[in-house]
């Protein structure tokens, strides 16, 4: 009885030490955040190590006459100008808050409309891959390999020949 108990609590401690975490707001769990024209790219905690992942901005936001709202394939980019990410930190928070500001049409013949949303209250980390509103981003390996969304799962994929992801998979 003894040896069976044995076996199960070293099972338990296996699957707690290999189970992913719960989604968390990016910011928490992600550093060396970069943005660029519409792709969010940043290092992310896994439950062992950290990857580069990235996010097509697209993926998680439109542009609903003028206001940049939460929604998923909503191609925002397409009538938004002057998109920029600002690190915002109020002393409030345990984290910087990630800013997108973006100028967005209003329609035909109106001013465009200058938004800022923290990209924190939507945008997740689930073990190293970023995510938002069911859409998933890619694992990278910095600038010279992507592999993109058909991962099949959360965990980083299988790496394809001539990348060697592997190796640059940081530990903590």
């Amino acid at each position: 009885m003894a040896r069976s108990t044995l076996s199960l609590l070293a099972f338990a401690l296996l699957a707690c030490l290999f189970a992913s975490a719960d989604p968390t707001p990016f910011n928490i769990s992600c550093q060396q955040w970069s943005f660029n024209g519409n792709e969010l790219t940043a290092l992310c905690d896994m439950a062992v190590g950290s990857i580069a992942t990235s996010l097509d901005l697209n993926d998680c936001y439109a542009n609903y006459e003028g206001t940049l709202t939460p929604a998923s394939m909503g191609q925002f980019t397409d009538s938004c100008t002057n998109r920029q990410l600002a690190n915002y930190l109020d002393g409030s928070q345990p984290k910087p808050q990630p800013i997108l500001s973006a100028d967005c049409s209003q329609g035909a013949g109106k001013p465009t409309q200058h938004n800022e949303v923290n990209l924190a209250d939507l945008i997740e980390n689930n073990n190293g891959l970023l995510q938002c509103l069911g859409n998933q981003g890619c694992y990278t390996c910095w600038a010279d390999c992507i592999q993109c969304k058909d991962t099949g799962g959360l965990q980083p994929p299988g790496y394809q020949s001539g990348c060697d992801c592997g190796s640059r998979i940081l530990s903590r």
